[in-house]
């Protein structure tokens, strides 16, 4: 798995900027043998479901502070935030913010970040943050409504991703960061 840093955006298009993983040694590490048999896959870090201040989806006139920390609540969503900051269904840990994973336009942002390195070469991608539904809930919303929120949307990037690259489902891999339940 390889955090392949920031993706950003340039005229509308996401591209990854050096000094990060060039596309041919992305492509000289996938591939490869492996002691035992099988072959290396190479997939590509995206997040799930925490905001991170370094993407270049991130706007900093969307909190107070200009960054994802919320700071245990000092740093809060402002009204120009998108409805999936506003939203925001909790604290990860005081790094970020546990996005509405369930709305449309945040799937977008992490459906483009996973077809640009895709497409850049990664044999896939590994989702973190997916364990985070357990954190979610709120008055009419537990963490059975927030686990099946987020299979929709693991299922929806996943397919998302293939239709856009051209892949099937069983050639493209996406592997989670979940917990053991």
């Amino acid at each position: 798995i390889v955090e392949a840093g920031n993706v950003v955006e340039v005229n509308g298009q996401f591209q990854i900027p050096s000094p990060y993983l060039s596309a041919s040694l992305v492509s000289s590490l996938s591939g490869q043998s492996l002691p035992g048999g099988g072959t290396r896959e190479v997939l590509a870090y995206v997040n799930a479901s925490v905001t991170d201040a370094a993407r270049a989806y991130w706007d900093p006139a969307w909190t107070a502070n200009g960054d994802d920390n919320p700071a245990g609540g000092t740093n809060a969503p402002t009204g120009v935030a998108p409805p999936w900051l506003q939203n925001a269904a909790g604290e990860a840990s005081g790094f970020g913010f546990i996005t509405d994973f369930g709305d449309a336009a945040w799937r977008q942002i992490v459906v483009d970040q996973a077809v640009t390195l895709v497409d850049f070469g990664y044999d896939g991608i590994f989702l973190d943050d997916v364990g985070r539904y357990d954190e979610v809930s709120r008055a009419g919303y537990g963490v059975s409504e927030a686990a099946e929120d987020m299979m929709r949307h693991v299922v929806a990037v996943a397919e998302a991703v293939a239709s856009a690259t051209g892949l099937s489902q069983t050639q493209l891999r996406v592997v989670i960061n979940s917990d053991s339940y």
